[in-house]
């Protein structure tokens, strides 16, 4: 296996690959149909033969015994003259009624599998056993590998993301492997190696509105190398910025804000962030519950936390009051803030 880089993010890999045939599960596929095809090509042949009367078999053999005795000449008088005998007619496909017509017409074969640039580059690959990688193809083409068994490049897309992974490209990779990374082990395995480079440098993400809320979720679910409202403001703008882009209707709006941010706070330590922070950063945004934030609160002063001044609480209750926080906090909440 050789390696050849060029710079920091394009490689290309070139592999050695065997004489023979790889065993590919598309390969053994096709093989066992061609095989299933023809097994029944001798059985149809004995059964329509085994149906000839025994005096065709007799015509059959004198006929053959006087074509290798006379000579050519005669050989063609003797066959003008023997009576035309029914001939069987053999089939080529012991199924053949079976067969789709529209499908033996067909000259393109869509591949929904994956993206056509891929598509490409996995063929250049399967053609001259080089191919170029970066960290933008690589989760396409890792997908690919394991799904037509190629196991020297799956091996090959690993270790260029070990080597070249970046903290500007990994939103990038992590919205490429939305769709694959719940059907493939390797997909999965790329995910889980992200999340873990991101962990440590969470606040230099680039990028980080293109994601979907799994995505969002997953991070958010790993252990990060910040604050706990520094993850409550990530969330706040991501949710803001997906019903701007999303939601037409003002009702909508409020109702999505409303379900997303219930979603996306469910792991939240609310305990981490000071009662400051609770009261002047976390309620006046009407994201969280206020009775949640109450609740966090008097939690906050019963274990000793954080000391809670009086003043929060009386300002927490007063929004109680003056408001039933399960309907009508979210009929105040300004989409186009």
């Amino acid at each position: 296996m050789l390696f050849c880089v060029c710079g920091e993010e394009l490689c290309v890999v070139s592999l050695r690959r065997p004489k023979s045939v790889p065993s590919s599960p598309m390969v053994k596929r096709a093989f066992s149909r061609l095989g299933n095809l023809t097994a029944g090509w001798g059985r149809s042949i004995r059964k329509q033969h085994s149906q000839l009367t025994a005096d065709d078999k007799k015509k059959w053999s004198s006929s053959q015994d006087c074509s290798n005795k006379e000579g050519k000449d005669k050989d063609k008088e003797g066959k003008s003259q023997l009576p035309h005998l029914a001939v069987p007619r053999l089939s080529v496909c012991a199924d053949a009624q079976k067969v789709d017509r529209a499908k033996l017409a067909q000259t393109e074969f869509p591949i929904i599998e994956f993206d056509p640039e891929t598509f490409r580059i996995l063929l250049d690959y399967l053609h001259t056993g080089s191919c170029p990688l970066t960290c933008s193809n690589i989760p396409g083409l890792i997908c690919a590998a394991e799904h037509y068994d190629l196991p020297e490049l799956l091996q090959a897309c690993f270790h260029h993301a070990k080597q070249f992974l970046r903290i500007e490209v990994v939103c990038m990779m992590l919205c490429s492997l939305e769709n694959y990374y719940w059907r493939y082990t390797s997909a999965s395995e790329l995910v889980n190696m992200i999340l873990a480079f991101v962990e440590g440098r969470s606040h230099q993400v680039q990028d980080f509105l293109t994601l979907s809320e799994s995505m969002v979720q997953m991070i958010m679910s790993r252990t990060l190398e910040v604050p706990e409202v520094c993850k409550f403001e990530a969330m706040l703008g991501w949710a803001r910025h997906k019903i701007r882009t999303k939601t037409s209707s003002k009702m909508d709006a409020k109702l999505e804000f409303r379900c997303t941010m219930e979603r996306l706070s469910r792991d939240l330590k609310l305990y981490r962030i000071s009662p400051q922070d609770l009261i002047k950063i976390v309620l006046p945004t009407k994201a969280i519950k206020n009775e949640r934030i109450l609740d966090t609160l008097m939690f906050q002063a019963n274990t000793g936390m954080y000391r809670v001044q009086d003043s929060y609480l009386a300002a927490c209750q007063q929004r109680l009051q003056q408001q039933d926080s399960r309907v009508s906090e979210w009929e105040s909440f300004d989409c186009g803030m």
